[in-house]
């Protein structure tokens, strides 16, 4: 029976009453229950994480994406953002890597800072562990803005169990969020903070919650979105824009008798902190390529792809190749 499958059979044999009574048995031992939820959830998620290499062993690369990944992982580990480029960089060529300006990945660096997390404590895999704990805790606290919080525990729950024991063909790899070094966890971990952001500002804004809140939500929002800018910018961008929206319309509804000074003074730590997040991907990029618009994505395509990134855009000019290889 394929892993799909054995999923929506274990789905269907689950009790739909007896999930909220365990995780309510759960949160009524606790005086803050949604910490408690997310709590119970981040440890289940590193339980079956860890489970699950003990089961399969301990997971290694296998593929050009992981490698690269990996890479940028050593490298900030290692206290630096980038490495210097090889005097003879082009017996050095592999997939997914710069040579030139610098070596390093091409891919953005938030798995690479989960990779070095690992790293520090031990061993890449761990900070992979720590990554999906953390996301699936998130994706607790967004839900509980919209149900009961015994149900977002479930729904933290099942994203786990989803998370540890779906495969993907590429790899021949159960649960390789959690078993492999390029899953999208700290891209999900980034969007459920910035969607649960803003589920939590319209909830709490329309049961007159503090302003102090509602600038703290918009912060997380902010950071959810950097997260995101970080791990998988394009698809980020795509799901940025109507949550951007979204807070707009909400802070205009809820704020809009404050005056454009004292607005303009509310907003002042979102904005510093938005700034910031811009200001050093600017910086990381200028480190790598040189020029603080130009991501290391984008450096590499057009060192060594002939199909552009976008559809509007014509095929580039044919070039030689150092390593035949990495002509694809």
């Amino acid at each position: 029976m394929s892993t799909h499958s054995s999923q929506s059979v274990m789905a269907s044999e689950l009790d739909e009453a007896a999930m909220p009574r365990v995780a309510n048995g759960i949160l009524r031992s606790s005086r803050f229950p949604l910490v408690a939820s997310m709590l119970a959830v981040f440890v289940l998620t590193l339980v079956g994480s860890v489970l699950g290499s003990l089961v399969l062993g301990m997971p290694y690369p296998k593929i050009h994406d992981e490698y690269s990944y990996c890479l940028a992982g050593e490298t900030f580990a290692h206290g630096r953002l980038t490495n210097a480029s090889h005097p003879m960089a082009e017996h050095f060529e592999v997939m997914h890597v710069l040579q030139s300006p610098t070596n390093m990945s091409k891919y953005p660096p938030g798995q690479g800072f989960i990779l070095a997390i690992g790293h520090v404590i031990g061993h890449p895999i761990y900070g992979v562990w720590l990554s999906l704990a953390a996301a699936s805790a998130a994706v607790v606290w967004a839900m509980a803005a919209v149900v009961e919080t015994s149900w977002a525990c479930c729904c933290g729950a099942l994203f786990s169990f989803a998370m540890n024991t779906t495969s993907y063909d590429l790899v021949w790899q159960v649960g390789y969020w959690a078993q492999s070094y390029w899953g999208g966890a700290v891209a999900c971990f980034g969007g459920a903070f910035a969607l649960g952001s803003v589920l939590w500002f319209g909830r709490d804004a329309s049961t007159g919650a503090s302003v102090q809140r509602l600038i703290l939500l918009m912060t997380f929002f902010l950071l959810g979105l950097w997260i995101l800018a970080i791990s998988r910018p394009l698809e980020g961008l795509l799901v940025a824009i109507p949550m951007s929206i979204a807070m707009v319309m909400l802070w205009t509804k809820f704020r809009r008798n404050d005056s454009a000074t004292s607005q303009a003074k509310q907003l002042s730590i979102p904005i510093a902190v938005g700034l910031a997040g811009a200001a050093w991907l600017g910086y990381y990029n200028a480190k790598i390529t040189g020029s603080p618009l130009q991501l290391p994505y984008f450096c590499y395509e057009e060192q060594y792809s002939l199909t552009p990134m976008l559809l509007n855009q014509p095929l580039r000019q044919s070039r030689g190749y150092h390593n035949e290889a990495m002509r694809w």
